[in-house]
C-alpha cells in the first residue's frame, strides 16, 4: 500500500543477526514531538492517492483501529517516531481516519469485536471461594444465566485434521 505507512518492515529475528544500533528503530527518532509526527501523517495522507487508498481500505471493511495501528507501527519501525510518541498520536490518527470515512460517506468498522474469555477468571474465583471455605451456594445467589448451546464443530478433514 503506502511505502511510507506500510513499508518494508524488519524480518522477524533480524535483530539477532545484526549489531545493536544498526536498525532504524534502534537510533534516535527523526521526529520527537507528537504535534510534528501528527503533521507528518497529515502531509503524507495528502500526497498522491494516499487519501483514496485509505478510503478504499475502509470501504472494503478494514477496521480503522487496524489501519491506525499499522500506520503508527510503521512510523515507529522506520525510525521516524519513538514508541512514546506513537502511543500519543494513535488516538488522534484514528479520529482523523474516522472523519475521513464519515466525509466519504462509507460504512466503516471502528474495531473488530473481541470475545472476552472469562473462564480463567471464573475458575480462579471458584478456587478462592473453595479455599476460604465458601461454597458458591454460600455466596450471594445471582440469577442463573441460561447457557447457550455451542454449535458442533465440523469434523476436520485433510492431512492435519487433528
Amino acid at each position: 500500500m503506502l511505502n511510507e505507512f506500510l513499508g518494508d518492515g524488519p524480518i522477524p529475528g533480524s535483530s539477532f543477526t545484526e549489531e545493536v544500533g544498526t536498525a532504524k528503530w534502534q537510533k534516535p527518532p527523526r521526529i520527537t514531538l507528537p504535534t510534528e509526527a501528527f503533521q507528518h501523517f497529515i502531509d503524507v495522507l495528502a500526497k498522491g492517492d494516499n487519501y483514496d487508498r485509505i478510503v478504499f481500505c475502509m470501504d472494503e471493511g478494514l477496521p480503522i483501529e487496524g489501519i491506525t495501528n499499522t500506520i503508527v507501527n510503521n512510523m515507529t519501525a522506520s525510525g521516524l517516531i519513538s514508541y512514546d510518541v506513537a502511543l500519543l498520536i494513535t488516538p488522534e490518527i484514528g479520529r482523523v481516519l474516522e472523519a475521513v470515512a464519515k466525509k466519504a460517506e462509507i460504512d466503516y468498522v471502528m474495531a473488530i469485536p473481541r470475545k472476552v474469555d472469562t473462564s480463567f477468571v471464573e475458575a480462579q474465583i471458584k478456587k478462592i471461594e473453595e479455599e476460604e471455605g465458601l461454597t458458591p451456594s454460600d455466596s450471594e445467589e445471582e440469577p442463573e444465566e441460561e447457557e447457550v448451546e455451542d454449535e458442533e464443530e465440523p469434523e476436520r478433514k485433510g492431512l492435519m485434521g487433528a
